[in-house]
């Protein structure tokens, strides 16, 4: 090889070292760990399989490491780069804080935003997301081209308030459905799975008026059927008019000094009720008195039928 290429492929070389001492450095791995307060055993990749977290039921939120008292969920953001940025958006009744947000003693659901930007400091970004509601939203947490995304719902907070639909009027001895919708402060419902007793409070049905017009209720269970809490009520031999309450005790205290709406703890309608046998004894003796009169016709038509001064056929009486 000449002296001249041996100097051009030596410039060659330095120069190609030099380009790679001053390259950067390879860019981090993206990842989102949650924490804190939060089922994150599941999947978290449907609506199924959401992450849970309480609803902040108080309108105070914190994030703790405990189920029991955290109210959002902490996201770690490891990013590409020491300064990158953190976007995050959120659906349905997800909200987002940022550290100093939750640090704020001031901060309730109204605080947080549905999108949110965060500046990584160290290659890392740190945000919260709660819920208040039970329906599963979603969670989009992007860096750098890389995206995370996870399905978060609520965890129905205590009874709150009630709605009933009453029946219109009940019977002796037989039973009638009071249908209960019971809700945490946020207007969640309050479900079971399975049919079991109302619990997180109790509901009491209560006569109105004459004590003898309705015996007795029966405690309120879920129907897996009909998806309600129902209770049962009886009419007594008694026939009259009254009214039912039922009321929802032991439940969450009034929050509407800490922001949140008030609660109602009772629904009231008026009906009948009437003595079942009575109504069949009295029914029995309606078709007896049908039946009468329809053989007095039949015995009248028939003898006229047996005159040939009528052109038909005799009828058979009952």
């Amino acid at each position: 090889m000449s002296k001249k290429l041996i100097a051009v492929a030596s410039a060659a070389a330095l120069a190609l070292s030099a380009l790679v001492g001053i390259a950067p450095a390879s860019a981090a791995a993206f990842g989102v760990t949650p924490s804190q307060g939060t089922d994150v055993s599941t999947a978290g990749t449907s609506a199924t399989s959401a992450f849970t977290i309480k609803v902040p039921e108080t309108n105070e939120i914190v994030s703790t490491t405990s189920t029991t008292t955290s109210r959002a969920i902490k996201f770690v953001v490891a990013t590409t780069t020491a300064t990158g940025t953190v976007n995050a958006t959120v659906t349905g009744g997800l909200r987002i804080l940022t550290q100093a947000q939750l640090d704020d003693a001031d901060t309730t659901t109204a605080t947080g935003t549905t999108t949110l930007s965060v500046a990584a400091i160290s290659e890392s970004a740190t945000f919260y997301v709660y819920s208040t509601s039970t329906t599963a939203g979603t969670l989009t947490v992007t860096n750098d081209g890389n995206s995370y995304v996870k399905y978060i719902k609520g965890v129905a907070g205590t009874a709150y308030s009630i709605s009933a639909k009453f029946p219109t009027a009940v019977t002796s001895g037989a039973n009638s459905s009071i249908d209960v919708t019971v809700t945490d402060v946020f207007g969640n419902p309050i479900v079971a799975t399975t049919a079991v007793a109302f619990s997180g409070g109790t509901l009491t049905t209560a006569v109105v008026g004459a004590a003898s017009v309705v015996t007795s209720a029966t405690a309120y269970t879920w129907n897996v059927t009909r998806k309600v809490w129902e209770g049962k009520v009886v009419g007594s031999t008694t026939p009259g008019s009254t009214a039912l309450t039922v009321t929802l005790s032991g439940g969450l205290a009034d929050q509407e000094a800490n922001g949140l709406p008030s609660p109602v703890l009772s629904a009231f309608s008026a009906l009948t009720t009437a003595d079942l046998s009575a109504q069949v004894t009295a029914l029995t003796a309606q078709v007896a008195a049908l039946k009468a009169d329809y053989n007095a016709l039949a015995a009248k038509w028939n003898k006229r039928v047996a005159s040939k001064t009528a052109p038909k056929k005799a009828v058979a009486t009952k």
